[in-house]
């Protein structure tokens, strides 16, 4: 079989060539982008019938006012002391200040209604909101929370881009000197842990993406001994790593296939691929 395979590809190079030209194309153009189809979530990723999204529906559906996907905690503490009138109103004047984030991520139309979201913020409960207020202040006093719920889930990509908005401004507050001497001021909650897990993650995709590259780049000039003749079996794996995202892109439009994808996968596709397809061009 490979001997005809061989045979057919030596003979008519030039035909396969330009059918592998054609079909790289096809499959580009009509295959969605890699990020618009990769899942990042983690319950809304799984299937309906999953006992986790089951629950989650029903979670919303009694308690639709409460329901969120995760939550931003900010931490204002006064280790030394307990919190004074000073700090309880600098503790208002964060509240307004990240409430202003809130709404910056909002659009919405001329009649009002939300268009987009871009945040998935809801409102910020303080020490002063009724009922809920109280429990959001430690016993000894040297503590105090701001609590909001979100829309996005915890592992989302979207929820770095919420905690980034947050903690920036934060920090801007603190270069500003707004913060009373002996307060700290600290973002976390669901939200911030998923963010930090996000941002951790980004970093090793993009190290070991790097090194990746780097590792056979070096090992073809090693065996090669001709960065020219090296770059043919790297150009090569290159457009298989291209084609086989876009075509795994590509089966998430069937709905029959179920097909997903999460973000992380990508990662192991361009391992496998370049681990692989470098051994292939050498044994070739």
């Amino acid at each position: 079989m490979f001997d005809h395979l061989g045979k057919f590809v030596t003979r008519y190079w030039a035909w396969v060539l330009v059918a592998w030209i054609v079909g790289v194309a096809a499959i580009k153009f009509f295959a969605p982008n890699w990020s618009s189809i990769s899942q990042d979530d983690d319950v809304s990723s799984f299937p309906p019938h999953f006992d986790s999204r089951v629950a989650l529906d029903l979670r919303k559906k009694a308690f639709p006012e409460d329901a969120f996907n995760s939550e931003v905690v900010i931490v204002v503490e006064r280790a030394d002391g307990e919190l004074s009138a000073l700090d309880l109103q600098f503790v208002d004047t964060l509240a307004a200040r990240l409430t202003q984030v809130q709404q910056g991520g909002e659009r919405r139309a001329a009649d009002g209604k939300l268009l987009e979201d871009k945040y998935g913020l809801h409102a910020f409960i303080t020490h002063q909101t009724p009922d809920k207020g109280q429990l959001l202040t430690s016993k000894d006093c040297h503590a105090t929370l701001l609590l909001a719920g979100c829309d996005h889930t915890f592992m989302s990509e979207k929820i770095m881009e919420t905690v980034k908005a947050l903690r920036k401004e934060i920090k801007d507050i603190t270069q500003a000197g707004k913060i009373p001497e002996g307060i700290e001021v600290a973002l976390t909650g669901s939200a911030g842990v998923g963010a930090d897990v996000q941002f951790a993650t980004n970093e090793s995709l993009e190290r070991s993406k790097r090194t990746t590259i780097v590792l056979v780049l070096i090992i073809l000039l090693f065996v090669y001994r001709s960065p020219i003749v090296a770059m043919n079996p790297l150009a090569t794996i290159g457009v298989s790593v291209v084609t086989a995202m876009r075509l795994m892109a590509l089966f998430t439009l069937a709905p029959w296939m179920h097909f997903q994808v999460m973000k992380i996968t990508e990662i192991f596709v361009i391992v496998v691929l370049f681990g692989a397809g470098t051994d292939y061009c050498l044994f070739l």
